[in-house]
């Protein structure tokens, strides 16, 4: 995973995603304005979270992660990105934190967030709760994708 250097902790040049952060660096109101940011996480009280809060655990299971479930790897992906960088990303998706999936910083046109839906969630829009428009996740994109169709 590559840092744009936004948020969370400096990294070194070889880990800085030079193209991402001249992309947030250039993105402006007008762009800004059409973005609708969706954004999963997994926070400390997500049930399979609560698994592996404590870092003894995850040291404990680190040679079982590789025959382990795509989600569960999340869930330890996740505890490793808040414990790891010192409780600095409590809210994630097992490999995006949450301020960083919303675009903080910036102006965007609407905001989502889909509590409870790790990486893999979003991708396939299988999560099981609801987003921030008490509605799934594909039924939100469903009805942005629409208004965007029928808006002048």
């Amino acid at each position: 995973m590559r840092w744009d250097n936004k948020i969370g902790p400096t990294v070194g040049a070889e880990d800085a995603n030079d193209w991402l952060a001249t992309l947030n660096e250039s993105l402006t109101d007008d762009l800004a304005n059409k973005i609708v940011a969706y954004s999963g996480y997994m926070d400390a009280l997500t049930p399979c979270r609560r698994r592996w809060s404590n870092p003894k655990t995850i040291r404990n299971w680190l040679p079982l992660i590789p025959f382990m479930e795509d989600h569960q790897k999340l869930c330890i992906s996740g505890a490793i990105m808040d414990t790891g960088f010192n409780y600095r990303f409590p809210a994630n998706d097992g490999m995006v934190p949450l301020s960083s999936g919303r675009l903080n910083g910036h102006k965007v046109a609407k905001r989502v967030m889909c509590p409870g839906h790790d990486h893999l969630h979003m991708l396939a829009g299988s999560g099981s709760e609801t987003c921030s428009t008490n509605k799934s996740l594909f039924n939100s994109l469903r009805d942005d994708l629409l208004d965007i169709a029928v808006s002048p």
